[in-house]
């Protein structure tokens, strides 16, 4: 019987074959790995680019919808230069501008042409990139509460020049701002409002140095400035009080229990007092022209004396519902006769307490800045601010800034770095 020799097929075609295929695909893996790396540096440039743009934009936006585009395109060609990375082209495709409830939103698109090195082998020589980016500026409330009692006398002009080149930070046409002031009483001067500026500044000037200082009263009166201004958008806003004085507080807002020796027809009443004299009405003007301006307190005659407070004041028209204790910082606990022979103390607590209250608004979301000058109490003023060098500083509410100046020569910076403190971008 013949053998028949069984013989394989060759093989060397098929792995030369096969070989092509491996080489073209690992070209065709590299040519990708250096495309996509090489891309993913420009689209880093780019975004990075569109981001400064976006923020340097909503910066200039007080300003105008035109200035913050050309800010807008400054900010780009100064990062993304023309060339840069070796793209053949880079182009901002989008800049808009959009109001929102409580904000304004500016939105960048922008695209650059990008060649392509070994996947040109494929018969793609270019591809675009493209990045987006959005800032946003929330609206600003913003209540300035002055100190104007009489120590500040020698330095008004001074305090008053900071206080208006303060205003110059903040949008006429966005944002709402107010004046309150107080010495021994207090009250709104301006109401919270756009196109701020002249009245403002007219409120301001106004002002002349008296009596003595009732910060607590100061800031009951700021809040109930952001609390009655008609903004239904109110909520999504930055809402702030910036409290500025230059002294230690020695009159306090309370309910009181009055000497009936002295025929004032009441038994108690709700007012203001301090070192002696008669309980004030609350609800006086903050610049009295005369005693009877803000004598008797309601529902009193004559000059009514107090002779002790209530611990805890709770302001009539649901301001402050849950009160405003006397005792705290200062003053830690005690009686009746006690809150009244350390009245400092109180009035420290009460204005301390207050900004305590204010912040746990439910509603407004307020944070308080404070300026010192003066013979101020820092660890007070640190407390109103809610600053991590308080004490009492709680982490769970808005922290503040307070800012002292040593001198009238340093009013304005301090001013300026709570303006910027107020006026923060969200991105």
């Amino acid at each position: 019987m013949k053998r028949q020799e069984i013989r394989s097929a060759p093989r060397r075609g098929q792995v030369m074959i096969l070989g092509v295929l491996f080489v073209v695909l690992l070209v065709g893996m590299s040519a990708l790995a250096f495309d996509l790396g090489y891309l993913y540096v420009v689209k880093t440039l780019l975004t990075t680019s569109v981001d400064a743009a976006a923020l340097t934009g909503i910066r200039k936006l007080p300003d105008g919808a035109s200035e913050a585009k050309a800010a807008v395109e400054r900010t780009f060609d100064a990062n993304f230069q023309t060339g840069a990375l070796l793209t053949k082209s880079r182009t901002l495709t989008q800049v808009d501008i959009a109001s929102i409830d409580g904000a304004q939103r500016l939105s960048i698109t922008a695209e650059a042409v990008a060649p392509l090195y070994f996947a040109r082998w494929f018969g793609a020589a270019t591809t675009t990139v493209k990045a987006q980016a959005q800032s946003m500026r929330r609206s600003r409330n913003v209540i300035l509460a002055l100190d104007y009692s009489d120590s500040v006398r020698g330095d008004l002009p001074a305090i008053k020049a900071a206080a208006i080149d303060f205003l110059s930070h903040f949008d006429p046409a966005l944002d709402q701002v107010g004046l309150a002031t107080f010495s021994t009483m207090a009250g709104i001067d301006y109401e919270p409002q756009t196109n701020f500026v002249t009245g403002m500044t007219n409120a301001i000037e106004a002002i002349q140095a008296e009596s003595w200082t009732n910060s607590a009263t100061g800031l009951y009166w700021a809040y109930r400035a952001l609390k009655d201004a008609p903004d239904p958008v109110a909520h999504m806003k930055l809402n702030s009080i910036v409290f500025f004085t230059d002294g230690i507080a020695n009159v306090f807002p309370g309910k009181f229990t009055i000497d009936t020796r002295f025929g004032s027809g009441c038994t108690d009443a709700e007012g203001v007092v301090g070192y002696g004299g008669p309980v004030l009405n609350l609800d006086a003007p903050a610049h009295p022209v005369t005693r009877s301006d803000y004598l008797p307190p309601d529902g009193c005659t004559g000059y009514p004396y107090a002779k002790d407070a209530e611990t805890v004041w709770y302001p009539q028209g649901g301001y402050l519902p849950g009160g405003v204790s006397v005792f705290g910082l200062r003053l830690k606990n005690g009686s009746a006769s006690a809150i009244w022979t350390d009245r400092r103390a109180v009035a420290a607590n009460m204005q301390v307490n207050i900004s305590h209250a204010i912040r746990n608004d439910p509603d407004l979301d307020i944070t308080i800045n404070a300026i010192g000058f003066g013979a101020v109490e820092a660890d007070v003023l640190n407390a109103v601010a809610n600053t991590d060098l308080s004490v009492e500083y709680d982490s769970s509410k808005n922290e503040g800034l307070y800012v002292y100046a040593n001198d009238t020569t340093e009013l304005v910076e301090a001013f300026r770095r709570v303006a910027s403190s107020v006026g923060r971008l969200v991105k």
